[in-house]
């Protein structure tokens, strides 16, 4: 695990070794993705390097990492979970290996494979591999979006990067915020790919490589979610999914320093000790956060899991006092704005398991792939609408504002500035190109191609990797999510009963009254904390202020009256809200401030 950053000079004009002590900037930017070593490459046309935290091979697994003749280098972020599958057909096809390292199969099979090798892993990845021969070279990131890949191409050379902070400190780069993806932000909760929030700064898509050759960039998807399926409609093959799982486990416990998991006493974290605690005798560590709010607190559960599966169990009590604080960590690490503010407690919990190890294993992913969410139910499909006006009535409801909304809400100002208000339109054309059998299929593939990407997933690695832990995910296994694409949603969703081919998989350890219970979504209840006097008052500084009103993104006095409704109970505006606090607090971060360091609270009133 590790954060890969550089620069290449695409029409070979530029001499990029004038710019090293650049790159040494940005590599220096994220040393908490990789506290325990760095390495550069160096040439006239490429610089990049990295930071390692080391996992395998622990004394010879430096980056970078060459082939036997050193035409072909490259730098990697990650896990390559089939690495010692792969090693093995390599060697006996005539390839050398000087490490024990997953990153090296990478070199040997672009040698034996080609540019379309990304295919053959099965990881969470983002790399740089250098064809120095043939001045190629291939940027690649995994299948569902696990680890992060930005990029800016400015004056002919092309920037890459694990984190956006390394590239805001290029010269060619201006730190300026992308306003079209502020007002995206305010309908998906998340900045949506392929923007940031930032101008000029870019993530790369999930499944996609960028391919630069002959001065040419390129782009080239080598896999993608299945969009139409072959359902298997009397799917009863429990076993399969048992052996995937249990399998996708197993791989994702290989490591040379100690595995812990995150338990929240939720059903996919349970799916995820309990293969653990199949596939090892050992003792290990599971880690949950707990909240004075009683209605938010799965501690019970939590408990009740490590004693059935025997884990040495770690846990803390999170408090209001920690949420601001920890609020500002999580924009600051996440770079994006987003109104989830789950990413707080996620810190919260990275943060005390980095006490004791560097891996985790996570059920994050189960809600998305198994149909866990009550909005898959909540939401009334209306027989007189085909399904594609169906899902733009679905992502109206769940956005945070929706059209209407943002009419109200934001200011003619900054609506004039956009290009495009609705943001729907910009993905609309993509969905209607979704030909899943049922409805609820169509929706669980766009929160799987999206909400993971965007969202859930950036919460586990930003917030775990700002205190040097790898989260691992084994419920996004490439082959789980084909295999679950193409099973109908009615056996995912069985009478009513969320998550029912998992729940069925623990019903031998647990009664129905774990199983069966509704649902807590992991997060902190800040929709009491605005109406919360002490909280109100910690906060008005930042939306009720001067600065705030100048800023001209929103309609000042409609957002008082959100305010007000909403502490007296007439409408529940938490969403609005938070998502309003939290893109204030990334201005001030940002671009007020354009802070080196992480920010305090009180730093941004």
């Amino acid at each position: 695990m590790c954060g890969i950053v550089g620069q290449f000079s695409i029409d070979e004009k530029t001499n990029l070794l004038s710019k090293t002590e650049e790159l040494s900037k940005m590599l220096e930017s994220m040393i908490h993705r990789g506290p325990d070593g760095e390495g550069k490459y160096e040439s006239k046309n490429l610089i990049m390097g990295m930071r390692r935290l080391s996992i395998l091979d622990l004394d010879n697994g430096f980056q970078p990492i060459f082939n036997e003749d050193k035409s072909i280098v490259v730098v990697f972020n990650g896990e390559i979970y089939n690495y010692i599958e792969i090693k093995d057909e390599l060697l006996k096809k005539g390839h050398k290996f000087y490490t024990s390292s997953d990153t090296e199969v990478l070199v040997h099979l672009y040698e034996e494979y080609g540019e379309d090798f990304s295919s053959y892993l099965n990881g969470m990845f983002s790399y740089t591999l250098f064809d120095i021969k043939n001045n190629v070279l291939i940027v690649s990131r995994d299948r569902v979006g696990e680890k992060p890949l930005y990029y800016s191409i400015m004056n002919d050379i092309f920037y890459f990067s694990s984190e956006i902070k390394s590239l805001l400190l290029c010269s060619d780069i201006k730190c300026e915020a992308n306003k079209d993806s502020i007002n995206d932000m305010l309908t998906f909760n998340y900045v949506p790919y392929p923007n940031t929030a930032f101008k000029n700064i870019y993530r790369l898509e999930p499944g996609k490589s960028i391919i630069i050759k002959n001065n040419k960039i390129s782009k080239k998807t080598y896999w993608e979610i299945p969009k139409k399926s072959i359902y298997n409609n009397n799917f009863e093959n429990f076993e399969t999914l048992d052996s995937l799982i249990s399998n996708s486990v197993e791989i994702r416990m290989r490591s040379d320093v100690e595995v812990g998991a995150f338990l929240s006493g939720g059903i996919d974290s349970t799916i995820v000790t309990k293969y653990m605690r199949e596939k090892t005798e050992d003792s290990f560590k599971t880690f949950s956060i707990g909240f004075t709010e009683e209605i938010y607190n799965e501690l019970d559960y939590a408990k009740k899991v490590s004693e059935t599966y025997n884990t040495n169990h770690i846990y803390k009590i999170v408090n209001q006092d920690d949420f601001l604080e920890q609020l500002v960590n999580s924009i600051w690490f996440c770079e994006n704005p987003h109104g989830d503010v789950s990413f707080a407690p996620t810190f919260i919990l990275s943060e005390l398991a980095s006490k004791y190890l560097k891996v985790v294993l996570t059920g994050d992913g189960g809600d998305e792939i198994f149909g866990g969410y009550d909005k898959y139910l909540d939401f009334i499909y209306n027989q007189e609408l085909d399904i594609n006006e169906n899902f733009k009535n679905y992502f109206n409801k769940i956005s945070v504002f929706n059209i209407l909304e943002k009419e109200s809400i934001l200011s003619n100002e900054f609506k004039s500035d956009l290009i495009e208000i609705d943001s729907f339109k910009k993905i609309e054309e993509k969905y209607i190109g979704i030909h899943n059998s049922d409805f609820i299929n169509k929706i669980m593939y766009f929160d799987s191609d999206y909400l993971l990407e965007g969202n859930n997933l950036v919460k586990p690695d930003r917030m775990g990797m700002a205190n040097s832990i790898e989260g691992r995910y084994p419920l996004l296994d490439y082959r789980i999510i084909e295999m679950m694409f193409n099973i109908d949603s009615s056996k995912k969703i069985y009478n009513g009963e969320k998550k029912y081919l998992l729940k069925n998989i623990l019903s031998k350890d647990f009664d129905d009254d774990f199983i069966k219970r509704k649902k807590q979504m992991f997060t902190v209840p800040i929709g009491e904390w605005f109406k919360d006097k002490e909280f109100i008052d910690k906060i008005n500084p930042i939306i009720c202020s001067e600065k705030f009103k100048n800023r001209g993104i929103f309609n000042y006095d409609r957002v008082l009256k959100m305010i007000q409704s909403h502490q007296n109970s007439e409408e529940n505006y938490t969403r609005q809200l938070r998502a309003i606090l939290v893109v204030e607090l990334w201005y001030r971060i940002y671009i007020d401030n354009k802070f080196t360091k992480k920010p305090s609270f009180n730093d941004l009133i």
